[in-house]
C-alpha cells in the first residue's frame, strides 16, 4: 500500500496542528471530538466549525491524488440539507470537493478548474442509517492513466465503487487549503464525525486496508533502504550546499570520508570545514522519529565532528551554515530527532569538521553517521 503524504487521526486538536504525517493545519471554530471508527473523530455540526490543512506542503493538487477517511453519519439519504465533507478550491483556481447533495440523496465529487465545475460524479441508490460508519475513498487522475479503464475520477464507499468518470480536465493551480467538515466558505457543515484522514499524491484504488487505523508495508528495513546523497553544489566555499543531488549518492561506507585528507597547512593552522548531505528513504514505509548520531571512535584526536539539523533548509548554503549551532550526539540515547521520514523524502544535514591547530601529522578523519528509530 502507498504511504500517505498527510495522515491525521483527527482525535483531538493536537492531531490537526501536529498530524501523524505531513504538515499540520488549524482549527476552524470550536469543533467537538466524538467516537467514530477507531477512537474519536472531528465533528462539525454547525457552520464555521471544522479544520483545515495546507495543500502545497502536503502535495495535494487537482492533477492526481487520493483522500480517504471514515465518517460516522448523523443523517440519512433523505436529509434536506447539503453537507460539505471536504473541499480544496478557491474561486478562479482549481480544486476538488466532496459533499452530500440533497437534490439526489447521494454524494457528489466535483472537480473545479478556473472557478467552474468541469467534471463531477454522483452516487445513486445508496442507503444508510444514522450512526452508520462509512469509509470514503476519492481518487483522481486528470489524464486517466493510473486508476484503470481510463477513469479520471473515482468514488468508493466501503471499498465499493459507487461513481466514476472518464472525462479529463486541464491542470490548474490550487490556491486553497484542504477544508475538512465544512466548505471553504465555512458554510454547509458536514454533520458527520470524520476520522483518520489520509491523503496521497498517487492513485490509491484498493482500500482493503481501511480497517487498519495506520497503514501497512511489507518487509523489514535494511541498510540499503536508507541512502545518503551529496548536495547540488559540492565545491568548497560559501556556495557549498543547496538542494539534494539525486545523481550523487554517497555509498554508506564512504560516509565517514566526506571530508578531504588534512593537509599540512590545515594541520598547522587549524581549519573548519562544512559538508551538506542528505539522508533519503528508498522504501514504501515511514520511519517515525528517525534519529541521528555520530560514532567518532576512529576519529583523529585533534578533530571534532558535529552536526546541525535544526533550522536547516534544502536551499541554504555554507554561508548560512556557519551561523548554525552544532552538536555531537555520541549515542542513540543522545541522538537528535530528525522527524518522520517517508518514502522518497529526505532530510538535509550539515556536518562540520574542526581540525585543531598543530594537529598530529598527516591524518585522515574517519567517523560514522548513524540513524535509527
Amino acid at each position: 500500500m502507498p504511504v500517505p503524504k498527510l495522515w491525521s487521526k483527527l482525535e483531538d486538536a493536537g492531531d490537526v496542528t501536529s498530524p501523524q504525517l505531513g504538515t499540520g493545519g488549524a482549527l476552524v471554530g470550536s469543533p467537538t471530538y466524538e467516537a467514530a471508527k477507531f477512537n474519536n473523530g472531528i465533528h462539525s455540526d454547525i457552520d464555521n466549525e471544522g479544520c483545515t490543512f495546507p495543500t502545497a506542503p502536503n502535495n495535494i493538487n487537482n492533477d492526481k491524488g487520493t483522500i480517504e477517511f471514515w465518517a460516522k453519519m448523523h443523517y440519512t439519504q433523505t436529509d434536506g440539507d447539503h453537507h460539505w465533507i471536504f473541499a480544496f478550491y478557491e474561486v478562479d483556481y482549481g480544486g476538488i470537493e466532496l459533499f452530500f447533495n440533497k437534490s439526489v440523496g447521494g454524494f457528489k465529487v466535483q472537480v473545479v478548474s478556473g472557478g467552474s465545475t468541469v467534471v463531477y460524479i454522483e452516487t445513486t441508490g445508496m442507503t444508510w442509517n444514522v450512526n452508520d460508519l462509512l469509509h470514503f475513498g476519492v481518487t483522481w487522475d486528470r489524464e486517466g492513466n493510473d486508476i484503470g479503464g481510463g477513469k479520471t475520477l473515482l468514488l468508493k464507499v466501503n471499498d465499493v465503487e459507487e461513481a466514476s468518470s472518464t472525462d479529463t480536465w486541464d491542470t490548474d493551480t490550487v490556491n486553497a487549503n484542504l477544508y475538512i467538515g465544512i466548505r471553504h466558505y465555512g458554510t454547509l457543515h458536514s454533520d458527520m464525525t470524520i476520522d483518520n484522514i489520509k491523503t496521497f499524491d498517487t492513485c490509491k484504488i484498493d482500500f482493503s486496508d481501511r480497517n487498519d487505523e495506520e497503514f501497512l508495508y511489507s518487509g523489514p528495513i535494511i541498510n540499503s533502504d536508507i541512502k545518503w546523497y551529496r548536495s547540488v553544489n559540492w565545491n568548497e566555499g560559501n556556495s557549498h550546499g543547496g538542494n539534494i543531488n539525486l545523481s550523487s549518492e554517497i555509498i554508506s561506507n564512504e560516509l565517514g570520508n566526506i571530508f578531504d585528507n588534512v593537509i599540512d597547512e590545515e594541520r598547522i593552522m587549524g581549519t573548519t570545514e562544512y559538508r551538506k548531505i542528505y539522508v533519503y528513504l528508498d522504501k514504501e514505509v515511514v520511519l517515525f522519529n528517525l534519529k541521528l548520531w555520530i560514532d567518532q571512535s576512529a576519529l583523529s584526536p585533534d578533530d571534532e565532528i558535529s552536526i546541525c539539523t535544526g533550522g536547516v533548509t534544502k536551499e541554504d548554503t555554507q554561508e548560512d551554515a556557519k551561523n548554525y549551532e552544532y552538536i555531537s550526539p555520541a549515542s542513540f540515547a543522545e541522538a537528535v530527532v530528525l522527524g518522520n521520514l517517508a518514502q522518497s523524502d529526505y532530510f538535509p544535514i550539515w556536518t562540520r569538521r574542526i581540525v585543531s591547530p598543530y594537529a598530529v601529522p598527516w591524518h585522515h578523519s574517519t567517523f560514522k553517521l548513524l540513524v535509527g528509530f
